[in-house]
């Protein structure tokens, strides 16, 4: 190779070995690149997933946004939650109050709603759904309504809403919990004590204008006369006598299922064959077994008196409140374990007064031990003979000033009544049926008048005791009070009806962190 050759290789090899170089350090710095590129894309993934973090563990979506519109009215999610739990509240509360317990078996506040039938048709998540859904519409139409009319809330009213306030502080209180996290505890995430205030303030506003307008509507007698006609089988008082006579299957006697149901319905006939109360009641007597002849052994055992249709068993319903019904008519009605007995009384058409008393209540309270079998000491004739020495006692000082506003305050002072020891013992409008026997006997007599007074002895399930009773006088007809407020109602649905083109429903994203 020429000393020229060699030179031009070599020149060859060192501009190779720079373009190598600069391949190298091309790749190199391209790499470089993507790596910034990938932790840039890196970083800014985790702060999207940190901010989105930060928003749904934050407010904005159950305060800051709105979840349901209804019309132009919005509201959020958390508000949409205040309707919704209380909704729940609501539900569980009447059965609490009527099944204790065993409420929670229909209605298992720490399982999801979901999950549990309200009906066939639907859930309670659905169902809390719809009444949240419908309050929230009459919510914003009475709201609305209100500022349109200029009405503002009276002294009563604003109480209603400082009591409202006040009781639920105190219940935060009572759980040993802050305000802010009972607030949160009872209506879910982003209830504040402001949104929790305002939504008092919605619902105060809504039930006192519903009554103003309520208030304000007028009807003439011949109005309410012809409405309760027309509603009367739904109203009128049913007096009848019932037994129910067993016929499951009794093997300690020889019965097996078919022969029981004969022999009950053998019975149940030969009952059915006293045309009147005082005959009716001694054939039960005859037919009751012997473990029970002592409490059948009083005429009205059988007897109920005065019930209000909506409480008769669907069994008999149809039959009793007919009104072809006439006195002295039975009826043998069979179910699956036996067969009730009917003797039809009478029927009252609500063309009677409400009543107005004060009273002050003397409770007999027991002194003695609790016994083996009872938590709780049992009454004895001495607890209630000094129960009633304290009545009489009272009722003496009573008549040193005998005026219905001294008779006002000793009831406050003296009455164990807490539903009405803080109101002077006072009880308005009251109807049949809504009294124990022995106080609707005094209070309905066609003799009373205002001002009679008298002491009156009374042992129920619930207490022992004696009511000093004060006359105050007659209120309404009963059947134009009910028929007032069938009308009332049926005018208030058409004023909602008519606005409800303009209060549309629809629901957003935000309504997703609902619930």
């Amino acid at each position: 190779m020429s000393a020229s050759q060699e030179k031009k290789r070599r020149r060859e090899q060192r501009a190779e070995g720079v373009e190598k170089k600069q391949v190298q350090k091309t790749k190199t710095l391209m790499a470089k690149k993507r790596a910034k590129k990938i932790k840039t894309a890196a970083i800014c993934a985790v702060a999207f997933i940190l901010i989105i973090l930060v928003v749904f563990n934050s407010s904005l979506f159950y305060t800051g946004l709105t979840a349901v519109h209804i019309g132009d009215w919005k509201y959020t999610t958390a508000e949409f939650n205040y309707f919704y739990q209380s909704a729940f509240l609501t539900t569980f509360n009447q059965y609490y109050q009527s099944l204790g317990e065993y409420a929670y078996y229909l209605l298992d506040p720490n399982k999801s709603f979901s999950k549990q039938d309200y009906n066939e048709e639907q859930t309670y998540e659905d169902y809390f759904t719809d009444q949240a859904f419908d309050r929230m519409k009459k919510i914003a139409m009475l709201n609305r309504a209100a500022v349109e009319d200029k009405f503002v809330l009276d002294e009563d009213g604003q109480a209603q809403i400082d009591m409202t306030i006040s009781n639920a502080k105190a219940m935060a209180n009572q759980g040993g919990l802050s305000f802010s996290s009972f607030l949160v505890q009872t209506y879910g995430k982003g209830m504040t004590e402001s949104i929790f205030n305002k939504l008092i303030n919605w619902e105060i506003i809504a039930a006192n204008y519903t009554n103003t307008m309520l208030d304000n509507m007028v009807f003439t007698d011949e109005e309410l006369d012809a409405r309760y006609e027309e509603s009367s089988a739904d109203y009128n008082l049913i007096t009848f006598h019932r037994y129910f006579v067993n016929a499951t299957a009794k093997p300690e006697e020889g019965l097996d299922d078919a022969a029981a149901k004969a022999a009950a319905y053998t019975a149940a006939n030969e009952i059915a064959v006293g045309r009147t109360e005082d005959v009716f009641a001694e054939l039960v007597y005859q037919h009751v077994p012997e473990d029970q002849k002592e409490a059948y052994a009083d005429p009205t055992a059988t007897l109920q008196k005065n019930v209000s249709p909506s409480s008769i068993n669907a069994d008999y319903k149809e039959w009793l409140t007919s009104p072809e019904r006439t006195y002295g008519e039975t009826t043998v009605i069979e179910t699956e374990t036996g067969f009730h007995v009917l003797l039809f009384v009478g029927s009252n058409d609500n063309n009677y007064y409400l009543q107005n008393f004060r009273h002050i209540l003397i409770k007999a309270e027991a002194t003695g031990q609790a016994t083996a079998e009872s938590e709780a000491p049992e009454l004895t004739a001495a607890d209630i003979k000094t129960a009633q020495m304290k009545a009489e006692e009272v009722f003496a000082q009573w008549e040193d000033d005998p005026t219905e506003d001294y008779f006002i305050q000793l009831a406050n002072e003296e009455s164990d009544d807490a539903g009405s020891n803080t109101i002077g013992g006072l009880y308005e409008n009251k109807k049949l049926g809504d009294l124990v026997p022995e106080i609707e006997d005094w209070l309905f007599d066609e003799t009373r008048k205002v001002g009679d007074t008298d002491i009156i002895y009374v042992k129920s399930a619930n207490y022992t005791g004696y009511h000093i009773m004060y006359y105050v006088g007659a209120g309404e007809r009963c059947d134009r009070t009910i028929a007032k407020g069938i009308l009332q109602t049926e005018r208030f649905e058409t004023w909602v009806a008519d606005r409800d083109s303009d209060y549309k429903l629809s629901t957003t994203m935000a309504f997703w962190f609902a619930k």
